[in-house]
C-alpha cells in the first residue's frame, strides 16, 4: 500500500485551483499514464484549451501562474489593450517601456546606434540579446 492510500489521500485532493478574472475553478487531477513498463502520474492542467501535463506537481502549479495574469499595467494604451502578467517581475520590466529611457548600441555603425536609422531599444536585455547575435565577432 503506497503513503497516499495509507492517508485516504489521493495526488488529486487538496490540489490546487486555478482562476482566471472571476471564471470557474479547474483543479488539477493526476492522468495515470504508463512510462516504459512502470507507472508514473502525471498531473494535468485542467484549463480550458491548454492540455498541458507535467510530472511533478510543483511543475504544474508554476505552470497555472501564467493563466492567472493579475497584474495589469494602467498606462492609457495598455489598459485599452488589456496587457496582463502573471509574475511581477515580467511587469516591472514591461513598465520600463514606458519611462521613455532608451538603450542604443554602443557599435556606431549599427542601425541602433544613437544616430542610427532605428530609435534604440526600450529594455536593456533587449540591447544584449542584439549585442550578442549581431556583434558577437567584433566583442574581442
Amino acid at each position: 500500500m503506497s503513503a497516499n492510500e495509507t492517508s485516504g489521500l489521493s495526488p488529486s485532493a487538496g490540489a490546487g485551483e486555478c482562476y482566471r478574472e472571476g471564471l470557474q475553478s479547474m483543479p488539477a487531477r493526476p492522468i495515470p499514464v504508463l512510462k516504459n513498463t512502470a507507472s508514473v502520474k502525471e498531473w494535468l492542467c485542467e484549463y480550458p484549451n491548454c492540455g498541458r501535463s507535467f510530472t511533478h506537481r510543483y511543475r504544474l502549479n508554476k505552470h497555472q501562474k501564467y493563466h492567472n495574469k493579475l497584474r495589469r499595467c494602467l498606462e492609457p494604451s495598455c489598459l485599452a489593450r488589456r496587457v496582463t502578467f502573471s509574475r511581477e517581475q515580467d511587469l516591472i520590466r514591461h513598465q520600463s517601456q514606458h519611462n521613455g529611457r532608451r538603450f542604443y548600441c554602443p557599435h556606431s555603425h549599427c542601425i541602433y546606434a544613437i544616430d542610427g536609422a532605428k530609435d534604440g531599444f526600450t529594455r536593456k536585455d533587449n540591447l544584449k540579446r542584439h549585442l550578442t547575435n549581431q556583434h558577437r565577432h567584433s566583442q574581442q
